[in-house]
């Protein structure tokens, strides 16, 4: 409590955590020339640093990246969302050079040439498509192959006698690749270990995603989501929401009624009912490539009933159980078995349900956390990883109920990063 005896005291002894860690206080979305915020050219140039750095650690002289994701990581260039990884863009980073993006030829071309100065003319090639190239598919994958064989021999790499490691390949081009004297590897977790651990700049981007998600989510419980809604037009509104708002999706996961049990993680066209329990599970979108992942769900219209109640409550405890495990030096083992029972006890699988995963830019960028393989095999929490910790508990006879939050460990434990309230009707 402020009284004028303290109040001076107070003024003396503002939150001393980083703002990074501080789950509740977000930056604005426009940079400005009165305050610092997301400072884009050092986040780039940290990125490529730690890419470069687990290179040599893994003895890597060059790193063939094809997937989007790490392509945008390591030299801050888009993929459009919808490139991905087909092969319509590449790059090659160097252990002490700059990195060369290889790009869709025409506007692509010409938008990194006007919009992305650190990619140096001489840096920006282009991109040599072979995938989905019918009748032309052997006479482009050469040329592609080619071209990266090339491209380091330019830049002092042996192909044939040096490492190159590839995040992601088909088999069958691999071994082209091979045959053609280019020495490619696996990277393993050499990508893994570096994006799993997030920087300031990288944390702040995720809360700002998480505060636009939890507007989402009371649109969606205020506004949205009536009776006589269907399951794909709350998902539209979502979207538009989103998109509205700067970020990239596809959608959510949007679930009613008959539809929770067995979980349909999807949408359709069923019609959303006065009463019925509703997920959405928000985990696609993301902002300036950050995202988070966060779920909710809540009787629509209408007062819990006792068996809603007491599946949302055991599910709010099983998720909130895990999270409370969570702090530096703990194991993905110690968070995994406070998870409750279920089939991945069975079969040593992960079913996507009863988990913990890496977030950041790719909501499973990093690790899964399940009772399947992580007790057996754990591996180590640290300070600024930021995880998704989610459950799922289901009535034999109907009601179920998902949550999910996202958390940043920080020195001595966690901070939220999501903050969509949660039921406390059937809490207390």
């Amino acid at each position: 409590m402020v009284t004028k005896n303290n109040i001076k005291g107070y003024q003396k002894s503002w939150n001393k955590k980083p703002h990074y860690l501080q789950g509740n206080r977000v930056l604005g979305r426009e940079n400005i020339g009165t305050h610092q915020r997301v400072d884009w050219k050092n986040l780039r140039e940290a990125r490529l640093d730690r890419v470069q750095g687990t290179m040599k650690k893994h003895d890597l002289d060059a790193l063939f990246l094809t997937v989007g994701e790490n392509i945008t990581y390591a030299t801050g260039t888009s993929d459009y969302n919808w490139k991905g990884s087909n092969g319509t863009r590449y790059a090659l980073v160097f252990q002490d050079k700059d990195p060369i993006v290889f790009e869709t030829v025409g506007p692509d071309t010409e938008v990194v040439k006007m919009y992305c100065p650190w990619i140096k003319e001489d840096r920006l090639r282009p991109a040599i498509t072979y995938k989905f190239t019918g009748a032309a598919s052997d006479h482009q994958l050469n040329r592609h192959i080619e071209q990266i064989r090339d491209t380091l021999s330019e830049n002092g790499i042996d192909p044939a006698n040096k490492q190159i490691g590839v995040d992601s390949m088909d088999f069958g081009t691999y071994q082209r690749f091979q045959d053609a004297g280019v020495n490619i590897a696996g990277i393993g977790d050499a990508l893994t270990e570096i994006r799993v651990v997030k920087m300031p700049d990288e944390i702040e981007l995720i809360k700002v995603a998480g505060a636009i998600t939890d507007a989402a989510f009371y649109k969606m419980k205020n506004e949205w989501i009536k009776p006589g809604i269907t399951e794909r037009e709350a998902v539209g509104k979502i979207v538009d929401f989103y998109v509205s708002n700067g970020m990239t999706t596809w959608g959510a996961i949007v679930a009613s009624g008959t539809n929770t049990n067995p979980l349909h993680r999807f949408w359709n066209d069923k019609m959303i009912q006065q009463g019925e329990m509703v997920f959405v599970d928000i985990g696609v979108a993301s902002y300036q490539g950050y995202g988070i992942d966060v779920t909710r769900c809540w009787p629509v219209e209408a007062a819990f009933t006792q068996k809603q109640k007491e599946v949302y409550k055991q599910c709010y405890e099983a998720t909130y159980d895990a999270i409370n495990a969570v702090k530096p030096g703990v194991s993905t083992g110690d968070i995994a078995k406070t998870f409750p029972e279920c089939a991945v006890d069975d079969y040593k699988t992960c079913d996507l349900l009863q988990v913990g995963h890496s977030v950041g830019m790719g909501f499973y960028e990093g690790y899964w956390m399940s009772r399947g393989f992580s007790m057996e095999y754990p591996m180590p929490i640290k300070k600024d990883m930021v995880f998704a910790l989610e459950t799922y508990v289901a009535s034999p006879d109907g009601p179920a109920s998902r949550l999910e939050d996202t958390i940043v460990v920080t020195d001595d434990g966690y901070e939220v990063l999501s903050h969509a309230p949660f039921e406390r009707e059937a809490l207390e």
